[in-house]
Order: C-alpha cells, then sequence, then structure tokens
C-alpha cells in the first residue's frame, strides 16, 4: 500500500475534528478543496471556507460544524505556484 502525499493533511484534520464531524464527511464526499481560508476568532478552532472552484461550491465551518454553504458557477483551473490547498 503506498504512502497518500496528503496523509499527514488527513492525520491532522481527524486528529483536530473527530472522525465524524462536518470537516471530515465534506473531506469524504469532495475530496481536497482548491483553497482552505482560515479566520481565527478569539479562541477555539475559529472558522473556515473551504472552496470547490471546478465544483462551483463552498462550504463554511465554525469549530468543526458546517453553517453554511453556496453556490456559483463552476470556475475553470486556478493557477497557484504550488501547493492546491493553501493554508
Amino acid at each position: 500500500m503506498s504512502f497518500h502525499p496528503r496523509w499527514l493533511e488527513i492525520e491532522g484534520i481527524l486528529r483536530t475534528y473527530g472522525g465524524r464531524s462536518d470537516v471530515v464527511e465534506i473531506l469524504r464526499a469532495q475530496g481536497f478543496p482548491d483553497e482552505r481560508q482560515r479566520f481565527p476568532e478569539g479562541s477555539g478552532k475559529g472558522t473556515e471556507v473551504w472552496w470547490y472552484y471546478s465544483k462551483g461550491m463552498s462550504y463554511r465551518f465554525v469549530d468543526g460544524k458546517l453553517t453554511g454553504q453556496s453556490a456559483f458557477p463552476p470556475v475553470g483551473p486556478i493557477e497557484r505556484g504550488g501547493s492546491s490547498c493553501e493554508e
């Protein structure tokens, strides 16, 4: 069995939010987002928005719970100089 190149990131998400969290459910259903935006809110885990540009979807999480989602016209591949997941 080969090592998935993003396994350490997967482990971090599982460790932070747990295997049955909304974050992990979206990760399983949609795969890794094209972009992750983090907005700390005082103490705790804060807010994250996951963008799936080619699918035309974004998901908003607060402390790992899905609090909103938005649909928009899908966008073609986004050129980013490196990783497809920004933190």
